[in-house]
């Protein structure tokens, strides 16, 4: 099984059917986590609504990693407040959290970025090949869909994973 994790979607409804074509999901076999920002901004929110409206996830907890919307400050997940997982910007930028792997959206960055935590080197994750999943840290694939950027899908199978993404033209 794998899971697919998709970052901001903010009413493209475009950019979120052309990336599910690229990903082909297999709706008995995977799992889908949408991140959150579903239908703000973007130019088709009812559309987005009709797509998704049986795949939202508050926050997850898998094998090997973590998905919740903005971030984490500390571990476990059900200790942090509601804010920080909604709303905080800084918990990833100030790169610190060096809990359990844990995906985010919410922060529109021009590339999927992993921030290891314990203010260690941030590292941009390039789209198209096959990684490690790494053990700790935050990797942020909000790629700013619906602020001109691009929507980004991660698929995770066997501790490993790939990035796709998609624009609203493609």
């Amino acid at each position: 099984m794998r899971t697919i994790i998709i970052g901001d979607i903010h009413g493209c409804s475009g950019a979120l059917r052309l990336l599910l074509a690229k990903i082909i999901p297999d709706e008995k076999a995977d799992r889908l986590i949408l991140l959150g920002d579903l239908f703000d901004r973007g130019p088709d929110f009812w559309g987005v609504f009709q797509m998704v409206r049986e795949h939202v996830v508050p926050f997850y907890r898998g094998e090997g990693f973590q998905c919740v919307h903005a971030g984490l400050k500390v571990d476990p997940i059900e200790m942090n407040d509601y804010y920080t997982m909604i709303h905080d910007h800084g918990v990833a930028m100030e790169n610190r959290y060096a809990g359990p792997l844990t995906i985010v959206g919410h922060i529109a960055l021009e590339k999927v970025t992993w921030f290891p935590g314990l203010e260690q080197p941030v590292k941009q994750i390039p789209e198209g090949t096959w990684q490690e999943l790494p053990q700790r840290g935050v990797i942020c694939i909000d790629t700013g869909c619906g602020k001109g950027g691009r929507l980004t899908g991660m698929v995770i199978e066997d501790g490993k994973f790939i990035l796709h993404s998609a624009g609203e033209e493609g």
